[in-house]
């Protein structure tokens, strides 16, 4: 997972992947048909490992803009640990490598990012409560899109940052707009 996440999957091939310790050709190809197939189990890994531990507190009934930010917090001090420039989201990084070539990657691609939206749209809906007069149901999944676009494009830009306070700059800016529009 860390490989592919590193130099993505067109730049990966077997071969590099067999100079990582413990891991040869032979003990691949008998847990997985092909590059395709193993890139398919790092995402769902990387998923299972560092998506959904930071982004379960959006999607708990009863969440707001505090368990958005500290979403972004856990995974800026992530990113943090690993050293800047980062990584980027491995999920983001391959919905702009490959997502659009691939049936498979492309709907595992698909549904993280509607994941991201649905958990964005319960938070912005736990911090409106009943308030539709404050903004339409409609603009709540609008807003809730954009911050899912958005949160995408901050990962990315992690692969240029010098450090976590750019990031955090950032998600500080993204999160003082959706405030303002949902109190307005």
């Amino acid at each position: 997972m860390n490989h592919f996440w590193d130099f993505g999957f067109s730049a990966t091939s077997m071969n590099s992947l067999t100079k990582e310790p413990g891991i040869s050709r032979k003990g691949i190809y008998s847990l997985f048909n092909s590059k395709n197939e193993l890139f398919i189990a790092c995402l769902e890994k990387y998923r299972d490992d560092v998506v959904t531990p930071a982004f379960t507190q959006v999607e708990k009934k009863g969440a707001s803009l505090i368990d958005i930010k500290k979403y972004f917090e856990a995974q800026i001090e992530l990113a943090d640990q690993s050293g800047f420039p980062g990584l980027g989201c491995l999920l983001g990084n391959t919905m702009t490598e490959i997502a659009s070539h691939d049936g498979d990657i492309y709907r595992r691609t698909k549904a993280h990012h509607i994941r991201l939206k649905d958990g964005f749209l319960n938070a912005l809906r736990g911090e409106i409560g009943t308030s539709s007069d404050i903004i339409t149901r409609t603009e709540q999944v609008e807003l809730a899109e954009l911050i899912a676009c958005t949160t995408q494009g901050i990962w990315a830009y992690s692969r240029l940052a010098n450090n976590a306070d750019e990031l955090r700059s950032k998600v500080t800016m993204l999160l003082t707009l959706v405030e303002a529009r949902i109190k307005k």
